[in-house]
């Protein structure tokens, strides 16, 4: 049973859609390293991202440097992200107009530990297709 008041299991399991799919191992974790420097983790977290998103100074910065970007690029999200939510699929669309998008039905923002079978489907076939282009 995982403590329902344990702030860092609670910030884990935001990052799921199913709290069942929450590897025992990332509740350890959470738990070994989180509580000691959860109120760590909390300020370096807020001074990149509030309640909207990504903080305006440091999106500008990174949207200012994107048009330099020429190669390959693949955002896999979970449809129900409610750290990045999918709305910003389309940004990334707009600033790399190269990106592929790839949304994750029934899944939140740690794609690759959710969803595993689904990330690589979407992911191994891009990175095939990213090298055999470098290669040519």
């Amino acid at each position: 049973m995982h403590p329902a008041g344990n702030e860092p299991s609670r910030a884990l399991r935001s990052c799921f859609y199913d709290a069942g799919r929450i590897p025992e191992e990332f509740y350890q974790e959470a738990v070994r390293y989180g509580n000691a420097s959860f109120s760590e983790f909390i300020r370096a977290i807020s001074a990149g991202v509030n309640i909207r998103g990504v903080r305006r100074p440091l999106r500008e910065a990174w949207v200012a440097r994107a048009s330099r970007y020429v190669g390959p690029a693949l955002a896999v999200w979970g449809r129900e992200d409610y750290v990045l939510p999918v709305k910003h699929v389309q940004d990334v669309q707009r600033i790399l107009p190269q990106a592929k998008a790839h949304v994750i039905e029934r899944c939140g923002h740690l794609v690759m530990f959710e969803r595993p079978d689904e990330f690589l489907a979407a992911t191994l076939p891009f990175l095939d297709r990213a090298e055999q282009a470098e290669a040519a």
